[in-house]
């Protein structure tokens, strides 16, 4: 069979991953994906590996996965990822959550190993599922926020962890092509393709349901979905912010990047909303939203 493994973002230029202290997502997903291809490699499978090392926009590079896969008419995509926002356990999306058997066994196999259970979820907005012709799986291995996750990855091994996915997939399960909807979607207007985006576009997903398309890209659709955040909140919405702002040059006080919107990052926010002549009252509405993304 020919197997399409994506060893989800990229290392360098746009579509890094996500971030713990001391831990990116790029490099994990490369830890297991490598091991998931000699794997397959060894029982017999053809593996087209449609990892992007680096690129130029976050559209670049989910486009080039989407369209490596296509062009040697894989029959089966999986796409490697490592979650984060907060939560802990497996999950994975499949085209509008079909309960694949492959997608069920490698859940149950990852339960098995100690990982929490998150269930097949509807994976239709996310770009390399919803654009390749061949069943899709994107897999998120665990959160590398969590400290209990992390520590039972590491214990582990990525061996085991590429074992109990490649042992899961019931091949033949997945022969078929999935009717997937063959009209076309529109095309966001492009303000800015950056990693922030990218970041709130997926902690929108996490923690809002939002369905947005994680492209790195301030389109209606995101902007239509951002959150009003004020004095008092606390997650990574909020550290997004912090990030935003020191990277402006305005100061966040002794507390830093820490996620928590306090006095200090409340301040910050006026003198930024100041000087753009926005109404200073410090809190994150749509129009400090697009000063700051922009």
């Amino acid at each position: 069979m020919k197997i399409a493994i994506d060893m989800g973002h990229c290392v360098s230029g746009y579509d890094l991953g996500a971030r713990s202290p001391g831990i990116k997502e790029e490099s994990l997903t490369r830890e297991v994906g490598r091991e998931i291809v000699k794997k397959l490699q060894s029982m017999g499978h053809t593996v087209v590996d449609c990892t992007k090392e680096t690129s130029y926009s976050v559209s670049e590079s989910l486009s080039y996965r989407a369209n490596k896969a296509n062009a040697n008419n894989t029959e089966l995509f999986i796409s490697i990822h490592f979650n984060a926002g907060g939560g802990n356990g497996t999950e994975i999306y499949t085209y509008k959550g079909r309960k694949l058997n492959s997608a069920r066994n490698i859940l149950n196999n990852m339960s098995k190993l100690g990982f929490r259970n998150r269930g097949v979820k509807d994976g239709a907005w996310i770009y390399v599922v919803r654009r390749t012709k061949c069943p899709a799986m994107l897999i998120e291995i665990c959160f590398l926020d969590n400290k209990k996750d992390m520590e039972l990855y590491k214990t582990l091994g990525k061996n085991a962890i590429a074992e109990a996915i490649v042992q899961g997939l019931e091949l033949e399960d997945l022969n078929s092509k999935q009717d997937k909807d063959t009209v076309e979607i529109t095309p966001m207007p492009e303000y800015r393709k950056n990693t922030m985006i990218l970041r709130l576009q997926k902690q929108l997903n996490i923690q809002f349901n939002s369905k947005l398309v994680e492209d790195g890209i301030l389109g209606p659709r995101t902007l239509a979905a951002l959150v009003i955040v004020r004095k008092g909140a606390k997650g990574e919405i909020t550290k997004i912010i912090q990030e935003t702002l020191l990277k402006k040059q305005y100061n966040l006080g002794s507390s830093g990047v820490d996620g928590v919107f306090g006095q200090f990052t409340e301040n910050a926010v006026k003198a930024f909303q100041k000087n753009k002549n926005l109404v200073a009252d410090g809190i994150v509405g749509i129009n400090t939203w697009k000063a700051l993304l922009d």
